[in-house]
């Protein structure tokens, strides 16, 4: 930022400005100074050619972080470009992103994604030098609220956080994940409840009533929703 400071003497004092004068600001000194034109030393024009503004104690708070990769599409691999914000949009934010990754459930692929598997999108954002994530800072990825942890300081002393959107579209009660509610899925309950994590079913697929067990009452669920259609 540029600006400048005109100063000038009491008009009824016999005060001048000396050769060697410097004003200074925030600890600053005034890159240099010009005499106002058609005046005497009493006023002179002192420029700050590039100031910068003192951060507040903690950092200038970042009230927003929006990050949008490419959509996942059925059978493509998942992209981590960032698409927006870019240029000169991407350099006027208070934070950059580190690193962009995909992490999948065991026995999905990254190069072909199968909507009916477990992804999730993350991100990691640090917080420009005098900046920090606000108490209210919101995080979107891909337009949806993220999931945000901030879980450490960076080497550079800077705040990070990690930013995650889970995409999950396995309908209710698909509980071995083949697009389809029929008994393979009450099979793949009573492999849970017999070995657990084990079973190669994930718990909150074989948890289908959502109360935290795995029990024949996620057996009864299951049957509920092949009889009631409510998994559609």
């Amino acid at each position: 930022m540029a600006f400048t400071i005109t100063l000038g003497t009491s008009p009824h004092g016999q005060c001048e400005f000396s050769d060697d004068v410097k004003l200074y600001v925030d600890g600053k000194e005034a890159d240099f100074y010009v005499t106002a034109s058609g005046n005497t030393p009493t006023q002179k024009k002192f420029v700050f050619a590039d100031y910068r503004v003192p951060a507040p104690p903690g950092g200038v708070p970042v009230r927003s972080v929006s990050i949008t990769v490419p959509e996942p599409v059925e059978g493509q691999p998942l992209s981590t470009e960032v698409t927006r914000p870019t240029g000169k949009m991407y350099l006027a934010q208070g934070w950059t992103y580190k690193a962009v990754a995909w992490e999948c459930q065991p026995g999905a692929s990254l190069d072909s994604y199968d909507p009916i598997k477990i992804y999730a999108l993350e991100v990691l954002v640090t917080a420009k030098e005098d900046y920090c994530f606000g108490a209210d800072c919101t995080f979107t990825l891909n337009g949806k609220t993220a999931i945000a942890h901030r879980v450490f300081i960076s080497d550079s002393g800077q705040e990070s956080v990690v930013l995650a959107l889970v995409y999950d579209n396995a309908k209710r009660g698909d509980v071995n994940r083949d697009g389809d509610v029929n008994s393979a899925d009450v099979v793949a309950v009573y492999g849970f409840i017999e070995k657990g994590d084990n079973s190669g079913i994930l718990r909150i697929d074989a948890d289908v009533n959502d109360d935290d067990e795995i029990n024949s009452a996620d057996v009864v669920a299951v049957y509920d929703i092949i009889i009631n259609g409510e998994g559609e």
